[in-house]
């Protein structure tokens, strides 16, 4: 008996060898990692198949959707002396619907092969019902809005007081054509007998229509462990295999209408315009700093860049900054624009004008900004002035003499015609040669430090060398003047808007920096 049953398991094996040995031989395969999938799901292709020499076909989407990621393997294997190959290509993808995967042909040894073609279906999610283990819940504060108004989107996800999940992954919703981002803080309660964890975020629709808000949903990722029998059959030889197992839940769908704004307007809420600068008064080429500052609540994201023209004036600008923050179901923010001008001569900063549909008037305000005017003082000619009274006073210097210093001389001058002492006239001299020298050269220190009052251009460059922003606003006013400082200029403005590492040698131009401000002197 025992064999007869050895037999039947060596026929058996044979059979499988044989069935192997076919199915190995030059044959393509397609299979799904699964037939029905929820809309935004990712599902896995592959493409299978044995031989020698295997050349897929170039797949970069199927039937429409974009292929996200390609994955291989490959094993050989020798059945009765013969080598096989299998080679396997997995292509990820994403479906929003229904469809009917074509047949691929797959080269193998100079000839060619179909696959089957596959159905695979997109269903509609069912949302999380009242009772369950897991719930999520999505909820809007309100459902008719202007374009530019904000939303208060809620997700509350609800756990079960005894329900284990490893994991929990909430997806962050993304819709065409609203603009939407996470605020506030997680907020955790208890109610009944779950855990409430809520999520909220702000959005605000670009365009006028009616909008359905869907693709609510949470993974939860569960651990499940199972015993394997070992082969003593004690337990102390027991070990245990864990199992990872991922569910969906959903939320029901929502809908709101977005109404246009008035007079065709793009910003809606409650806002302020406050513009300030650091000085009124500036030497030629020395900037002064424009400040733009909006306060307020609604879309402060949307409003755009400020451009400020003043003729014959370099202006600067730097890239807005926006700070926001939710505060009673309101989304508060500050715009920051940051303005550099640089003029030879005075100048007026125009009025600024910024336009929105006002929340508690409902109606356009415009607000204005008062010019400014910019005083340039013109140090050119005090400059050459004291050059030329320098150059004068070197030639020859006039020396006041005090009053004490007169009666010495005097009392020297009686001593030499009354005593007729060669020695101490001698002696007198030199004091008197030593004492003009050092009233000399008090003098020049003192000229010296009137006409240096204010720091060379070299050593303010020195000083901002390894800062871009300041070394940029610095050597701004000398642009066009040399190549070697438009090249700087060009290196430093890519640093700071590409955050590119571009080396500054300042070295180089140093040179023409000293040229540049002896002309300008």
């Amino acid at each position: 008996m025992k064999n007869l049953n050895l037999t039947k398991i060596k026929i058996l094996f044979l059979i499988l060898c044989f069935t192997i040995s076919l199915s190995a031989k030059d044959t393509v395969m397609a299979v799904l990692s699964q037939n029905a999938v929820y809309k935004g799901d990712i599902v896995r292709l592959t493409l299978s198949a044995s031989g020698e020499n295997i050349k897929f076909p170039d797949i970069y989407d199927i039937k429409g959707f974009k292929v996200l990621g390609v994955s291989n393997s490959s094993s050989t294997s020798i059945i009765n002396g013969t080598i096989s190959k299998s080679i396997s290509k997995t292509y990820s993808f994403s479906p929003t619907k229904s469809i009917v995967i074509p047949a691929y042909t797959i080269n193998i040894d100079n000839k060619e092969y179909k696959t089957k073609e596959l159905k695979l279906s997109v269903v509609k999610p069912t949302a999380s019902k009242n009772g369950d283990d897991f719930i999520l819940e999505a909820s809007l504060d309100k459902k008719e809005v202007y374009v530019g108004e904000e939303l208060i989107l809620t997700l509350t996800f609800k756990q079960r007081l005894d329900a284990k999940a490893s994991k929990i992954e909430l997806n962050d919703p993304l819709f065409d054509n609203i603009w939407i981002k996470r605020v506030g803080k997680v907020e955790k309660t208890t109610k009944d007998d779950y855990i409430l964890t809520a999520y909220k975020y702000i959005l605000f629709p670009q365009k006028e229509g009616i909008f359905k808000l869907d693709n609510f949903f949470a993974s939860i990722a569960t651990v499940h462990r199972q015993r394997a029998n070992n082969f003593f059959n004690d337990p102390f030889f027991d070990n245990f295999n864990s199992t990872v197992t991922y569910k969906k839940i959903y939320a029901k769908s929502l809908t709101f209408k977005a109404n246009p704004i008035p007079n065709n307007l793009d910003i809606y809420g409650e806002f302020s315009l406050k513009v300030s600068v650091d000085k009124q008064k500036i030497y030629p080429n020395k900037p002064v700093n424009l400040t733009i500052n909006i306060q307020g609540e609604g879309n402060i994201d949307d409003i755009k860049e400020f451009e400020v023209n003043i003729p014959n004036a370099v202006v600067y600008s730097d890239k807005p900054t926006i700070k926001t923050q939710l505060q009673n179901n309101s989304y508060m923010g500050i715009f920051t624009q940051k303005v550099s001008i640089i003029g030879s001569e005075d100048f007026i900063i125009p009025s600024l004008q910024f336009e929105y549909f006002s929340k508690s008037l409902n109606k356009k305000i415009t607000r204005k900004t008062k010019p400014i005017s910019i005083k340039v003082l013109n140090t050119q000619t005090t400059a050459q002035k004291n050059i030329h009274n320098t150059a004068h006073n070197t030639v020859s210097p006039k020396l006041e003499i005090s009053k004490d210093l007169e009666s010495i001389n005097t009392t020297t001058k009686r001593v030499l015609y009354t005593k007729q002492d060669s020695k101490s006239s001698y002696i007198i001299f030199i004091i008197g040669v030593i004492f003009g020298i050092v009233l000399t050269i008090l003098f020049f220190r003192i000229k010296f430090k009137k006409t240096t009052k204010e720091i060379p251009l070299v050593k303010e460059i020195r000083k901002v060398r390894k800062d871009d922003n300041k070394l940029f606003k610095l050597l701004l006013p000398y642009k066009g003047q040399f190549s070697s400082v438009d090249t700087i200029l060009e290196k430093l403005e890519e640093n700071i808007y590409n955050n590119t590492k571009y080396k500054i040698d300042i070295n180089s131009i140093l040179y023409d920096i000293e040229l540049i401000d002896k002309i300008n002197k």
